[in-house]
């Protein structure tokens, strides 16, 4: 996983190693990668993204089965490949695991929180008024391509806090404060 992806899964219990990677890495550092995970001698690779880097990591892991998307131009890097089912990307990852016989599945996503983030997480949420039982939505209207951009949050904001009686918590990334800050006070919460 890459450094953002891997801070969310170093605490889940059901994964017994996160490795991670950095697109930004030279080839030293990539070959080191590489050699770390044929290393491992994995039997099997699922391959979510199917973007070139990771069909590259796929294909030279040494595992036996390499599974992920059919019908792309990448298919033939594969030993299996499977085509992918529903609109949502969640649906569609959960399509390759249902080629490995796992039929059932949760598209509801979870997040292993350790005690003391979440205590850290209550107290800055203690600190803001909310409380117990004080409902939120985070909202982070902010997006790296402007065609998915979507430019009502402000609007939403109003309508989740004063109609539904939430409270909502703005988020951003690198260089997108400005830009949240300015929607938050369009929406009148601040």
């Amino acid at each position: 996983a890459e450094r953002p992806a891997a801070m969310v899964m170093e605490s889940n219990p059901h994964l017994d190693e996160v490795i991670i990677s950095d697109p930004r890495d030279g080839l030293a550092d990539s070959i080191k990668l590489l050699s770390q995970i044929r290393g491992r001698r994995y039997d099997l690779a699922i391959d979510f993204l199917a973007n070139p880097r990771s069909a590259l990591v796929s294909r030279l892991s040494g595992a036996k089965v390499t599974l992920s998307y059919g019908g792309r131009r990448r298919s033939g890097v594969y030993t299996h490949t499977v085509m992918p089912r529903g609109d949502y990307s969640a649906a569609q990852k959960l399509s390759l695991l249902k080629a490995l016989g796992m039929e059932k599945g949760n598209l509801r996503p979870e997040f292993a929180v350790t005690d003391e983030a979440r205590d850290k997480m209550d107290e800055w949420l203690a600190g803001e008024g909310f409380g117990p039982g004080k409902g939120f939505v985070l909202i982070d209207p902010t997006h790296r391509r402007i065609t998915r951009k979507y430019t009502r949050y402000a609007e939403v904001a109003r309508i989740l806090c004063k109609k539904h009686g939430l409270g909502c918590i703005f988020v951003w990334g690198p260089g997108e404060e400005e830009e949240v800050k300015a929607i938050y006070e369009e929406s009148g919460e601040g």
